[in-house]
C-alpha cells in the first residue's frame, strides 16, 4: 500500500513564473509519515518547490489545507481522483470548512494529526475510508519523533522545525488559531521534545508554536533544559515576555535569537476592538517592553494587520514610523484577512461587507495581497494600496541600511549581521514577487465556485 503526502502552493503570477523563494521543511508531514505503519509506503510531493509527479501510482493522496492553499489543494485532489485515486484532506481549512472541503475530496480530517491518522490507514486498507475523521486537538502523549527522512533532496531552508506547544488561551477576533484550538493551550512532555531537538541534525530552529510563552513556568522549565543542548532558536510570542525578567534571562541562555511578535497595531482603540488583551496589559506603546528586548540582543520580527474599523492612513503612517524607529529585522504590514468561523468573519458577513461573495479563498479574481471585505476609512483597493506601500517602504535599500545600525541586535555580531542582511535580502523579494499572485495553479482545472 503506497500513501502520498502532498504540501500545495499558494499560487502563480500572471507569466505563471512564480515560486516561493525560500521555504522550510513542513512539519506536520513529517508527522504523518511517523504516524504511518512501516508496511505503508509513503511518498512526499512539495509543490512549492518541485512538480507534482500525478501518474505515480498510489492508493490515497493526503493534502495539507490552509485557506490560502484552499484552491490549489481542490485543483490537485481533481487531477488524482479523475485517475480514480482517492483524496483526503485536513488542516485549517478543512477544519473550519469541511462541508466545502468534502465536494472536492473522498474524505476530511477534523483536527489535529495525530490522533485519528492510524485510523484513516486502517480504514484505507480495509476499504471503508469514511467521508470525516473527528479528531481531538492537542499534543502526542507518546513520544513521536516526526519522520523527517522525507525531506531528503529537497532544497528547504538550513533552519529545524520543532513544536513545544499548540493553541492560546487570547481571543484574538481575527485568528484563525482560536477558532480552531477553541482557545485551549495544549503542550508536549519536555523530554519529549528534547527527544526530537536531538534527533535532528539542526542547530538553528524553529519553534512552530502559536505562543512559545504562553504559559511563563512551562516555557521557563522548557529554556532551562534547552540551555545544554546549545542550540539557537526563534519562535513566536507575545509582547507579555518582557514584563518576566526571569523568563527573559532564561530564553537568552537557552540560545533564543528572536521572536515573531504579533503587534497588530500601535493604538488603543484598534486592539480592544480586535480583542488583542495581551498587548494591552500595561501598554505603554510598547517602549518600554521593546527596550528590554533590544536589551537582551533579541531580534524582533514585527506583525501587524491594517483594515480594523478605526484604521485610517495615519494608522499606517503610525506603523511604519514605528517599526524603523525600533529598527526591527522585519515587519509584516498585512491587509487584514477575516478567515472562515472566525469572530471578525462573521462580524463582516452580518454587516454585508465581504467582497468575492465570502469566499476570496476560491473566487477567480482575487489576488493576494487584496482585501477582501469593505474597509470603513479606505475602499478595498486604497487599503491594499497603502499595505503595500507600507512594506515597500520598510525594504527599500536606506531604510534596510538604517535599520541595521542597531549595535545591540542587528549589528550585535558577525552572525546577527548575516541573519539580518539574509532575512531583509528575501522579505524584499517576497514583498515584490507575492503581491498580486493568482491563488491556485496556471492551467489547472476550474474549480467549480460554490
Amino acid at each position: 500500500m503506497k500513501i502520498t503526502l502532498i504540501k500545495p502552493k499558494l499560487g502563480h503570477s500572471k507569466d505563471g513564473a512564480y515560486r516561493d523563494r525560500a521555504v522550510m521543511e513542513p512539519l506536520v508531514m513529517a508527522i504523518l509519515k511517523a504516524l504511518t505503519p512501516d508496511d505503508v509506503e509513503v511518498v512526499f510531493f512539495d509543490d512549492r518547490i518541485e512538480k507534482i509527479n500525478f501518474d505515480d501510482e498510489t492508493d490515497l493522496v493526503a493534502i495539507t489545507v490552509e485557506t490560502f492553499t484552499a484552491l490549489r489543494s481542490y485543483q490537485i485532489a481533481y487531477e488524482y481522483r479523475k485517475r480514480g485515486v482517492k483524496v483526503i484532506l485536513g488542516g485549517y481549512h478543512p477544519t473550519h470548512m469541511a462541508m466545502e472541503s468534502i465536494q472536492y475530496a473522498d474524505s476530511v480530517y477534523i483536527g489535529d494529526a495525530e490522533d485519528k491518522w492510524p485510523e484513516v490507514i486502517s480504514d484505507l486498507k480495509t476499504g471503508e475510508l469514511k467521508q470525516f475523521y473527528h479528531s481531538t486537538n492537542g499534543m502526542s502523549t507518546d513520544c513521536l519523533i516526526p519522520d523527517r527522512s522525507i525531506f531528503k533532496g529537497k532544497k528547504y531552508l538550513p533552519v529545524g522545525l520543532v513544536q513545544f506547544s499548540r493553541g492560546c488561551y487570547f481571543d484574538c477576533n481575527f485568528c484563525s488559531v482560536s477558532s480552531f484550538y477553541n482557545k485551549k493551550y495544549h503542550f508536549k512532555a519536555i523530554d519529549h521534545v528534547l527527544e526530537e531537538i536531538e534527533s535532528q541534525p539542526r542547530k538553528l530552529l524553529l519553534f512552530a508554536d502559536d505562543n512559545v510563552v504562553m504559559n511563563h513556568k512551562l516555557s521557563k522549565d522548557l529554556f532551562r533544559e534547552l540551555i545544554p543542548l546549545k542550540i539557537k532558536w526563534a519562535s513566536e510570542a507575545d509582547i507579555n515576555m518582557a514584563n518576566d525578567l526571569e523568563l527573559m534571562d532564561l530564553m537568552k541562555e537557552s540560545g533564543c535569537i528572536g521572536q515573531l511578535i504579533g503587534f497588530e497595531s500601535v493604538e488603543v482603540e484598534s486592539l480592544r476592538a480586535m480583542k488583542k488583551i495581551p498587548n494591552l496589559v500595561k501598554f505603554d506603546t510598547y517602549k518600554e517592553k521593546l527596550k528590554i528586548l533590544k536589551d537582551y540582543g533579541l531580534f524582533v520580527w514585527g506583525a501587524f494587520t491594517i483594515g480594523h474599523d478605526s484604521d485610517t492612513q495615519r494608522s499606517i503612517d503610525s506603523i511604519l514610523e514605528f517599526s524603523k524607529i525600533h529598527k526591527f529585522i522585519l515587519a509584516d504590514f498585512n491587509v487584514l484577512m477575516p478567515y472562515p468561523k472566525t469572530p471578525l468573519y462573521n462580524q463582516l458577513a452580518k454587516e454585508n461587507r465581504l467582497l468575492y461573495n465570502g469566499k476570496w479563498w476560491l473566487h477567480p479574481d482575487y489576488r493576494f495581497g487584496k482585501s477582501t471585505f469593505i474597509p470603513v476609512h479606505f475602499s478595498p483597493d486604497e487599503l491594499a494600496d497603502a499595505c503595500y506601500e507600507a512594506r515597500l517602504k520598510y525594504f527599500t535599500l536606506g531604510s534596510i541600511l538604517r535599520r541595521a545600525f542597531d549595535f545591540k541586535v542587528n549589528m550585535r555580531s558577525l552572525y546577527s549581521m548575516g541573519i539580518y542582511s539574509l532575512l531583509n535580502f528575501l522579505s524584499y523579494n517576497d514583498a515584490i514577487k507575492k503581491q498580486d499572485i493568482i491563488l491556485g495553479a496556471a492551467g489547472a482545472v476550474d474549480v467549480k465556485f460554490n
